[in-house]
């Protein structure tokens, strides 16, 4: 009975495992994706600075 009972709570402990990396792995690439995303922003910005500077 008690095998019987760990047997069956070992694959919902597995897939709450699972999910919990799936999750921190998405939230990772997230913060990521924002950091490169704000650092293009900064970068064309810089560059439409610069290409106004030179037409005025």
């Amino acid at each position: 009975s008690n095998s019987v009972l760990h047997q069956n709570r070992h694959p919902a402990t597995e897939r709450e495992v699972w999910q919990v990396e799936i999750v921190s792995t998405f939230i990772h690439d997230i913060h990521k994706i924002k950091a490169s995303f704000s650092s293009w922003v900064n970068l064309s910005f810089i560059i439409g600075q610069a290409f106004g500077c030179l037409l005025l």
